[in-house]
């Protein structure tokens, strides 16, 4: 598992965003007032001016150049300007516009001499004033100092993480992809996965095009800086059509139309060597996909058949769950997601994967209410009820949260909890698991317990589908789409909200579970299940204990 750019994610330091409560992420607003197109600061939230602005980055700039130092990140004496790397993603940005260009620049001794230290300030050149950091003399560098932050078009604010989009109109949002003065390569991610919300990928395609065969150069640009301005932005696009075209194959599964216009753009690259990079790709992710579908799982019942509940040890069963389960979340793509579809009618048809999910998770859960009711002595339902709760907890061990949801929301269905005789010869053993799965289970509180628990796990992982559904679509339904009443400017706060938890979900996606598969297990918990309906349950709940006049 990688981050971005080929980082690899340290699973100690994994955080979910699918453990926070999503619906107070961002709480929709009654009324927003006409927005003045400036940037915001992150911790007020209200709108700046320049001088405001000009002291916060000022302040931040101070703060990174103290770290700097006491990293002993300068250059040594005698070797031209003092220079520094800056650190992660995002970097600092010399000025916000012309208005700020006393700012962005200072006598580097300046610096030395505002945190005492004579040290440096021995070994620091005294020249005429220049970029308080500074980068290698390049066209990225020319386009970054004259990015426009105060675009009409654009709603920018500042954090601690630099620069964040929170809104602006369709076409300008596709043009900060290629806009090489706008250095947050996380936009690029966040944006292929929720671009669908309000763009098509034929728009998406017609405007990368446009911008690779011509690209417009800034006015004024130095004419030393064109020809790396041109190669810099279709290095670009061949890195957004390969991110596209790896992570989401799915968009163009079911438009032949983009497909075709996609493997057009491809064959008129300039770049050989890409051109067959991304066209293997497009015949590996894209065109060798058949879109076909089985219908949902079948139930196959043989005339003598052995309940998987007790064919191997629960610990096993539990494993072949894990691996069960996370063959169904892998298959879902992204664009299942969107607008609720699986709540619809046809939802098999526009959500196979997600469907056939709640499906497995619904057939599990009445499997183990029948487990329990369609045995007629009181020892067996007993027996069963203790295997059922123990099987809950190894799942939950091994971080497969949706089995375990399953299993316990069946020990509280109306038919199983009102066995008070069976429950009540249940062990102090047993009872106390199943408090503490029951615990874990809670819907109070947005599901607090079980998100609390989410924070200190680690993939490999299978979340319960239930609560991430539920989550996605408070984000959705409860934040506006747009910042204006003229629906020109796109809420992307909200989509950003979206995309998180998406790239998220993906991140569990691609962490296996190391268990060997048992085809024999794994064939009964799929096929051979005996479930029974909601009446049917109840009928044999009422012969067991009948109901008190």
């Amino acid at each position: 598992m990688t981050g971005q750019e080929g980082h690899k994610v340290p699973l100690l330091r994994w955080k979910s965003i699918m453990a926070t409560d999503a619906f107070h992420q961002q709480s929709p607003t009654k009324e927003k007032p006409a927005i003045k197109r400036t940037i915001t600061s992150e911790e007020a939230g209200t709108l700046k001016d320049s001088q405001t602005l000009a002291r916060d980055i000022a302040i931040e700039s101070s703060k990174f150049y103290r770290a700097m130092v006491s990293d002993g990140e300068l250059f040594a004496k005698n070797q031209g300007p003092m220079q520094l790397r800056p650190r992660g993603s995002v970097p600092i940005i010399p000025s916000l516009n012309a208005s700020l260009e006393g700012l962005a620049y200072c006598d580097p001794a300046e610096y030395c001499e505002s945190i005492e230290s004579n040290h440096m300030k021995a070994h620091t050149p005294r020249k005429p004033p220049q970029p308080f950091i500074r980068r290698n003399s390049s066209v990225t560098n020319e386009l970054v100092r004259r990015f426009d932050y105060n675009d009409p078009e654009l709603e920018l604010k500042v954090s601690h993480h630099g620069i964040v989009v929170m809104g602006g109109t369709k076409e300008k949002l596709m043009d900060l992809l290629t806009d090489l003065g706008f250095m947050e390569i996380q936009y690029i991610t966040e944006f292929l996965g929720v671009y669908p919300y309000f763009a098509t990928p034929l728009e998406l395609l017609k405007d990368l095009m446009i911008t690779y065969f011509e690209p417009a150069a800034p006015v004024n640009l130095d004419t030393k800086y064109r020809n790396q301005f041109v190669q810099r932005t279709r290095k670009r696009i061949h890195f957004i059509l390969r991110r596209w075209i790896e992570n989401y194959p799915s968009e163009f599964w079911d438009s032949s139309q983009a497909t075709d216009q996609l493997q057009f753009f491809i064959s008129q690259l300039e770049d050989n060597m890409c051109k067959e990079s991304l066209q293997s790709l497009v015949n590996s992710k894209i065109l060798i996909h058949k879109a076909k579908f089985d219908f949902l799982t079948p139930r196959i019942v043989p005339e003598k058949s052995t309940s998987p509940l007790f064919m191997k040890s629960v610990d096993v069963l539990a494993k072949q769950l894990c691996l069960m389960d996370q063959s169904l979340l892998c298959k879902i793509e992204s664009h299942e997601f969107k607008g609720q579809k699986w709540t619809k009618k046809d939802a098999f048809n526009h959500t196979p994967n997600i469907t056939r999910c709640i499906e497995f998770f619904n057939r599990l859960s009445y499997w183990c209410a029948t487990e329990i009711l369609t045995r007629k002595s009181s020892s067996d339902r007993l027996k069963v009820l203790k295997r059922l709760i123990c099987l809950a907890k190894r799942c939950a061990v091994h971080h497969n949260y949706n089995s375990a949801f399953a299993i316990t929301s069946a020990l509280n269905f109306s038919s199983v909890s009102r066995l008070k005789k069976t429950w009540k010869a249940l062990s102090g053993k047993y009872t106390a698991i199943y408090r503490e799965m029951e615990e874990m289970c809670k819907v109070e509180a947005n599901y607090f317990p079980y998100k609390k628990l989410l924070l200190s796990q680690t993939p490999p992982l299978v979340p319960y589908l239930g609560v991430f559904l539920r989550d996605l679509t408070f984000l959705e339904v409860g934040n506006p789409s747009y910042l204006d009443e003229e629906q020109k400017m796109i809420n992307y706060d909200k989509f950003r909200m979206i995309a998180s938890v998406l790239l998220d979900f993906q991140k569990y996606q691609q962490v296996l579970y190391p268990f060997a598969p048992h085809k024999q297990i794994q064939t009964a918990l799929r096929y051979s299940l005996v479930t029974l309906d909601e009446n049917e349950l109840f009928e044999l709940s009422y012969e067991i204990e009948p109901r008190r006049n």
